[in-house]
């Protein structure tokens, strides 16, 4: 790993102030002792709603010089290494990626919700169980995001804005890539 890595935390909304998931956490200091002074990380805090929160990122990201971004919602876990997830990136030619994490919190079953989902015939569906690994999938939501600093020169603003009932395929929202 010889390029720096910027972190950025979203703890923005009312919902997001004041903690990170302590999973979240364990891997921060995990990859920062793995590679030490490569990674610098920031957090947007006081920011809503979420699509403005990723947008404000994305402008402490730029200002930082600094090649890849991993943005990470406050409520994320990570089920594999970003640092080695940007490593298999550069290796593929891939410049963004959403990773594959759970949300610290359970869905009805008790069950981690994930951020990922597959197209149906009854619309999106969730996957349960996501392997640590990369997988295709049909959607991922922005709680884990890893982008090259290149992506954002050929998008125009806003980067992520909030869309309601953007596409018919059971998806009804979104703060993702606008």
């Amino acid at each position: 790993m010889a390029e720096k890595i910027y972190v950025l935390i979203l703890c923005s909304g009312y919902e997001r102030q004041g903690w990170i998931a302590t999973q979240l956490v364990a891997e921060l200091l995990r990859s920062k002792s793995e590679v030490g002074a490569l990674i610098q990380i920031d957090f947007v805090m006081d920011e809503s709603p979420h699509s403005h929160a990723r947008n404000v990122a994305v402008e402490k990201f730029l200002k930082s010089g600094v090649p890849w971004l991993v943005m990470f919602d406050n409520d994320s876990a990570t089920i594999s290494s970003y640092v080695q997830a940007i490593e298999e990136m550069k290796t593929n030619d891939l410049w963004v990626a959403g990773m594959p994490t759970p949300f610290c919190h359970r869905n009805d079953n008790g069950l981690l919700k994930m951020n990922v989902y597959r197209k149906t015939s009854a619309g999106a569906q969730g996957y349960v169980d996501v392997p640590p690994k990369w997988i295709d999938v049909d959607y991922v939501g922005g709680s884990a995001l890893i982008v090259h600093r290149s992506v954002f020169g050929s998008l125009k603003r806003p980067f992520f804005k909030f869309i309601l009932n953007a596409a018919d395929d059971g998806i009804s929202q979104a703060e993702d890539f606008y």
